[in-house]
Order: structure tokens, then sequence, then C-alpha cells
């Protein structure tokens, strides 16, 4: 929530702080409502360079840290490294296949290349997507394409993950920042 709380000090700036510390606070109470409990469901966190490489996050990165606080466990655990300032790898697609393919869940990072609406577009980034588990299962979901400008909502986007993960999904409910392909 760091990256969330320096909405406080831009509220301080100007004048809004009483405004800043209520918006804030709304994200702490969206966290508090995630069950704390993992769901031992395992999650990749990707997209498709036009390389044809899959990016993936570090682990320790603040996204991994997402995912781990809704309740996931990130699939790409072993995977870090201070080597670079980057908090992003670049992984050939075998490596990704064999530390993916048996995800409970596949989140597409689409705020870097663009949305993709179905399986179908995300299969045309890379047939070998087809036998991952998590899309035979229909778990296939894409982030909306300004993801990292909502810095001042990622309680909100914990919730949403929480939701998927615990599988306590409303129906009638529309997810803030994820939604599922189809």
């Amino acid at each position: 929530m760091g990256r969330t709380e320096w909405l406080r000090l831009y509220g301080l700036l100007v004048g809004k702080d009483e405004l800043a510390s209520d918006l804030f606070d709304e994200q702490i109470t969206y966290l508090d409502s995630v069950s704390a409990e993992a769901t031992g469901k395992s999650v990749a966190f990707f997209y498709i360079s036009s390389a044809g490489n899959a990016v993936v996050r570090k682990n320790g990165d603040y996204v991994t840290k997402m995912i781990e606080l809704a309740g996931g466990e990130y699939a790409f655990a072993d995977l870090g490294g201070d080597d670079t300032a980057t908090g992003s790898v670049n992984l050939e697609m075998e490596q990704f296949y064999s530390e993916a393919k048996d995800a409970d869940f596949i989140i597409y990072n689409s705020s870097i290349d663009g949305e993709v609406r179905t399986i179908d577009e995300l299969l045309g980034k890379s047939h070998l997507l087809a036998d991952f588990k998590a899309v035979q299962n229909g778990n296939v979901w894409c982030t909306g394409k300004n993801l990292f400008q909502e810095t001042t909502e990622f309680g909100l986007l914990i919730s949403d993950m929480n939701q998927i993960f615990a599988e306590n999904l409303d129906t009638t409910a529309a997810l803030n920042f994820l939604y599922r392909l189809r």
C-alpha cells in the first residue's frame, strides 16, 4: 500500500489532506475485507512481448506481493535477483510453459501491449497457452490497459484478485481491474 500512500502526500501538498486520508482509508478497507487465508491457488501474471517472450514479474515485486496478499501463490516464486532495477524478466516460452502450465489462474497484463478480449486472441499470441491448466479450466483473466495508472486503488485490485482466487465471485457484479477471457 506504499504506492497508494503517496495519495496522502499529494493531498497535503494541495490542501486536501482530509480527502486524501479518506481515499487512502477506503483502500485499507478493501484490503481489510480480503481473507487473510492463503487459497493454495497458483497464479501466473505475464504478458507476451513483441519478440514472443513471456514477460513475468520477479518474485518480491509489488505485483507478486499483491497476489500473495490476495491469497494466491505466485507461479514464479523462485524467480528473483537484484541484478537489474526492473521488476520484470523475459522468459523464453519453453521456460514459461514449464513453470506456469499448471497454474490455477493466469492473469494477462494488457497494460503493456493492449487489451485482449477473448481466449482466441490470447492464443494468437502463443499457441502453447492452449495446454495451460488455467485455460482449460476457464481461469484466464486480463487486466485493464490502465492498471498501472491506478496506483491509488491497489486495495481494490487486491480485493478483486481475492474474489477470483477464493472463487467467491458475485456473478452479478463486475470486477474493477480484471475481466475474464472467454
